[in-house]
């Protein structure tokens, strides 16, 4: 409702609002990856002001003449082989492609993403599996970006809610020790949100699991 859109904006603009993305990102083969993305529990705020591509009416670009833009990283879980990442984001701007951007710039492209990234991967929601174990190929594809989880303060109670969206069956297939079978995170970090994460400190917020962890942005 109205009410709502309008308390949830200006709780935003003052951070008592939270949002948390997940999304599995891959080391770049070109470039000089940023080599502080390849460690479990890094805490890392990336600060790049971003700006549309002239070249094109959809790409965005890191450029020192754009709009602010400040992305608030933590890695969660590394591959064994150190390719891939899990990691977690949280925004204090809302820049257009404004992960997928910053990740890109880092040498962290988002799996999947056509834009900025590498290789795209099959949607499959629950992907079947062939004779050996690994995901059959499907039609479709999507980049592995996750809206995981908000938080707020209850407008008429003030009591904190969080509310968390399991994620869909390819981050588990990524990364098994992360999340259980229902696609919920198990790790329970601490995740960077900058000085918003102040205000949440000693709440222990509502949690409400809501879709099947098979919708992904």
């Amino acid at each position: 409702c109205g009410f709502m859109q309008e308390y949830m904006r200006r709780e935003a603009e003052t951070g008592r609002y939270s949002k948390i993305y997940l999304g599995v990102c891959e080391r770049a083969a070109e470039g000089t990856p940023d080599t502080a993305f390849a460690e479990k529990g890094a805490r890392i705020t990336v600060d790049a002001p971003i700006s549309r591509d002239l070249s094109s009416i959809i790409l965005r670009k890191t450029d020192p003449e754009g709009k602010r833009a400040v992305t608030c990283v933590t890695v969660l879980d590394v591959s064994e082989d150190g390719q891939k990442i899990l990691a977690a984001f949280s925004l204090k701007t809302g820049r257009t492609h404004q992960i997928r951007v910053h990740m890109s710039y880092k040498g962290w492209p988002l799996v999947g993403d056509t834009l900025y990234g590498i290789n795209a991967v099959p949607r499959t929601g629950k992907p079947p599996l062939d004779e050996t174990g690994n995901p059959k190929n499907s039609e479709g594809a999507h980049q592995l970006l996750h809206a995981w989880s908000a938080g707020y303060f209850q407008p008429f109670t003030g009591e904190p809610v969080r509310i968390i969206c399991p994620v869909p069956a390819e981050f588990i297939q990524g990364f098994p020790g992360a999340f259980d079978a229902s696609g919920t995170l198990t790790l329970n970090p601490s995740i960077n949100q900058g000085k918003a994460a102040e205000k949440y400190a000693g709440f222990s917020p509502v949690v409400m699991a809501i879709g099947d962890g098979n919708h992904s942005l």
